[in-house]
C-alpha cells in the first residue's frame, strides 16, 4: 500500500469497484475536482490508472468480515466525506438456471455492502454533513427479462437510498441515487447480451461520472436526490449478432 493520505485533506472520498468501467470514471471526476480518492475493488492489479491522490484497496465485498474491518485498515476513514457505493455484478437467467454462489454474490454486493458501508460511515457522514451516492439501475424500475435476482436487488437497493435520504435529511447528509440505463461497459463481458453499436443506443461510463459532478457542484442549498439518465434510444444485441434488439 502507498503511503497515507495528507491528514490535512478534508476532501477524501470513498469508491467502491473504483478499478474499472463507471467507478473509474468517478474516480477521474472526483480527482478532477480536488478529491483524495480510496478506491476499494477485487482485483486492483487489472487497473494501470495511478495518481498520487488515489489509492486502491483489493476488498472482496462479499465478505463481510471484511467489510467491517475497513475503519481499522484504512487509516484516512474518519476523514471520509463521501461514499459512492458504484460495485455491481451481473448475473441474467432463468430463475431456475441461476446458481446460489449467484443469488447470493449479486445480493451481497448490491444490497448488503451498500448498507453495511452505510452504516459505517453514517456518524461522521451526520458530524461532517457529508454525502453517500449510489448507483442503481434501470432494472430495478422496470420489470426486464431473465433480470428477477439483479433487478430485485437493485429496486431494494433504491428503496434503502429512499428511506435513508429521508432519515438523514435533517441531519444535512447529502443521498444522492443514480438511476443509469444500459452504459458500454465491461459489465456485459461475460453476459449473452451487449449494448448495440449505434452510439445512440448505450451511455459511456463518463456520462454517469458527470452526473457526479453535477451533485457535487450544485449549489450549496439544492440537493439533487434522484436522476435518471438514459440513451436516446434502446437497441441491444445477442453475442454474436450484428443486429440490434
Amino acid at each position: 500500500m502507498s503511503e497515507s493520505l495528507d491528514s490535512n485533506i478534508q476532501k477524501i472520498a470513498l469508491v467502491t469497484g473504483a478499478s474499472r468501467g463507471i467507478g473509474l470514471a468517478i474516480v477521474k471526476e472526483l480527482i478532477s475536482l480536488g478529491y483524495h480518492v480510496i478506491g476499494l475493488c477485487r482485483h486492483p492489479e487489472k487497473t494501470s490508472f495511478q495518481h498520487d491522490r488515489f489509492k486502491l484497496y483489493a476488498i472482496d465485498l462479499t465478505n463481510e468480515k471484511s467489510l467491517l474491518k475497513l475503519p481499522d485498515l484504512i487509516s484516512e476513514w474518519d476523514k471520509i466525506s463521501l461514499l459512492v457505493s458504484n460495485a455491481g455484478v451481473g448475473y441474467f437467467a432463468p430463475i431456475e438456471e441461476m446458481k446460489i454462489e449467484q443469488i447470493v454474490e449479486l445480493t451481497k454486493i448490491q444490497m448488503l455492502a451498500p448498507i453495511l458501508l452505510t452504516k459505517l460511515l453514517t456518524r461522521q457522514m451526520k458530524e461532517k454533513k457529508g454525502r453517500m451516492i449510489f448507483i442503481g439501475s434501470v432494472s430495478g424500475e422496470n420489470i426486464s427479462p431473465w433480470g428477477n435476482v439483479y433487478g430485485a436487488n437493485k429496486a431494494g437497493l433504491h428503496h434503502f437510498v429512499r428511506e435513508i435520504y429521508s432519515e438523514l435529511r435533517k441531519y444535512e447528509v447529502g443521498i444522492h441515487l443514480l438511476i443509469p440505463d444500459i452504459v458500454k461497459s465491461d459489465f456485459y463481458e461475460s453476459l449473452s447480451f451487449s449494448p448495440d453499436d449505434d452510439l445512440r443506443a448505450f451511455l459511456e461510463p463518463e456520462d454517469v461520472a458527470k452526473l457526479v459532478n453535477l451533485i457535487l457542484t450544485t449549489k450549496e442549498n439544492v440537493q439533487i436526490m434522484e436522476v435518471k439518465i438514459a440513451p436516446k434510444l434502446f437497441k441491444i444485441k445477442r453475442r454474436g449478432s450484428k443486429a440490434g434488439l
